[in-house]
């Protein structure tokens, strides 16, 4: 599982990881009891293979498994109230830390995401969109904003991308639904056929 990145900053910490170990390989990193309880709790190899990175992160940056807990819509918080998020695809897994609310995710670059454009996009940002790089990181920096929030975020409805700049790494993004209006300010990267987006930052208006 070799680690491919991690930035230290003041208010956050990111940390990306390669899962090319199979699930008994994962097994000899985790303790028994430890792999026991993801083994009995959750069906499909992937999401185990998922909850074992999971652990594997949180071990490195020194946080035990047990103080994560999650709220009834599957948020991830911290018993000692710094703030966590998590996201995997393909053979990718990350997490961020935080002092304050945050959200991240890591999209491999597929066709599907072409395909369901329509279903996420605004016509505000249709000539942003005419870009198809775009769309990949319009996907990941929307399911930021839903990551962020937790709960009742429309894609379509409620965020609009107002600009995204990759020379210097960062997008800008208006919500505005449920849990009132405001501006997020999003970083962005590539990791190969990847896209990397998280947040920590959203000024309310």
């Amino acid at each position: 599982m070799p680690l491919l990145s991690i930035d230290i900053f003041p208010d956050y910490q990111l940390i990306v990881w390669a899962m090319d170990e199979s699930l008994i390989e994962l097994q000899g990193l985790v303790p028994e009891p430890e792999f026991h309880k993801i083994e009995m709790n959750t069906r499909l190899e992937k999401r185990k293979i998922e909850k074992l990175g999971q652990y594997l992160l949180l071990k490195n940056m020194g946080i035990a498994h047990s103080e994560v807990y999650y709220d009834k819509n599957g948020k991830p918080l911290l018993s000692s109230g710094k703030h966590i998020s998590f996201t995997h695809s393909g053979n990718l897994s990350a997490m961020l830390l935080s002092n304050t609310n945050c959200g991240i995710d890591l999209e491999i670059q597929t066709d599907k995401i072409l395909r369901i454009a329509k279903k996420f996009l605004n016509v505000k940002e249709k000539e942003m969109m005419k870009e198809k790089e775009n769309v990949f990181w319009a996907w990941s920096i929307k399911e930021v904003v839903f990551k962020y929030f937790g709960e009742r975020v429309l894609f379509k409805d409620h965020i609009t991308i107002l600009e995204i700049n990759k020379e210097s790494k960062k997008a800008l993004v208006e919500y505005d639904g449920f849990h009132g209006k405001g501006i997020f300010e999003i970083k962005i990267d590539r990791i190969k056929n990847y896209y990397l987006a998280f947040t920590n930052s959203f000024t309310s208006q």
